[in-house]
């Protein structure tokens, strides 16, 4: 087995442990509804703090890096942020009139499990354009030792939390334990399958639908943030001020790793 097979299975291994980690803690006890909601306004400043952040920049320049003026870039990158949005927010409306006209009693159930559909969504497509980067790095490293140590320490640095975030969204739906650590369990498994189809394909893959891809994941975060997951976050009103505090640091906390890991995620 090569040394970057090696490799690839270890930082595997790695984002499979931290992804479950991250995953399970909402469903380690019973929470009350004040705490998941607490949880759910991190989660929407997570959520928006990576499209803002990490997506939506880490878009336009893949678009650059692939010879487009600068200008043509970002406009091709908000283009494609936009239909992310638009199409996520089509697809809830409609599943929305379909649900309601089946069970008018259960509108805000259906409208949580919505939110978990988005948001699984959204990370998906994320989780996906991750693995097909670590992938990439890997074959990279040959030349540079340090680029796939460099994209696994990112992916490592928001998986916990973004798992927690999409985990917190089961929860908020009531989905059961059971079905909500199968959930996770399925999800956790983008990354690793996302990788090695781009390890063993590295040639195939233009980085051109990877900028792509990233900006419809910017549109589906900001859906999920400001739709979904900031209107439940303010649900109880008493605690505005609490819930503020709290996206302010879901928002601060993928600030912070974005620093740490150099701002620089797939390239």
């Amino acid at each position: 087995m090569s040394d970057t097979l090696v490799e690839l299975v270890l930082y595997l291994l790695a984002i499979i442990v931290v992804s479950l980690i991250g995953g399970a803690l909402p469903y380690m006890r019973r929470w009350g509804s004040s705490n998941l909601h607490y949880f759910v306004a991190i989660s929407a400043g997570v959520f928006i703090g990576a499209s803002f952040l990490i997506l939506i920049p880490e878009a336009i320049n893949t678009l650059i890096e692939e010879g487009g003026d600068v200008h043509d870039a970002v406009s091709h990158a908000l283009m494609w942020v936009m239909i992310g949005f638009i199409l996520l927010l089509m697809i809830e409306i409609i599943i929305k009139e379909r649900h309601e006209k089946k069970c008018r009693n259960h509108t805000n159930e259906h409208k949580h499990k919505l939110t978990s559909l988005a948001a699984f969504t959204g990370l998906g497509i994320h989780s996906a354009v991750d693995g097909l980067a670590l992938g990439a790095a890997i074959v990279a490293s040959e030349s540079n030792s340090e680029l796939g140590t460099v994209v696994l320490l990112a992916i490592l640095a928001h998986k916990a939390i973004d798992l927690f975030s999409l985990s917190t969204t089961f929860c908020l739906a009531d989905v059961p334990r059971k079905q909500g650590l199968i959930n996770i369990g399925l999800f956790t498994l983008i990354t690793p399958i996302a990788a090695i189809i781009s390890f063993f394909a590295v040639d195939l893959i233009d980085s051109a639908p990877i900028g792509i891809l990233m900006a419809l994941a910017g549109g589906t975060f900001t859906f999920v943030g400001m739709y979904d997951l900031l209107p439940e976050a303010f649900h109880e009103k008493r605690n505005n001020y609490k819930a503020y505090a709290l996206v302010v640091i879901g928002i601060l906390l993928i600030f912070i790793l974005n620093m740490l890991t150099g701002g620089a995620h797939t390239h």
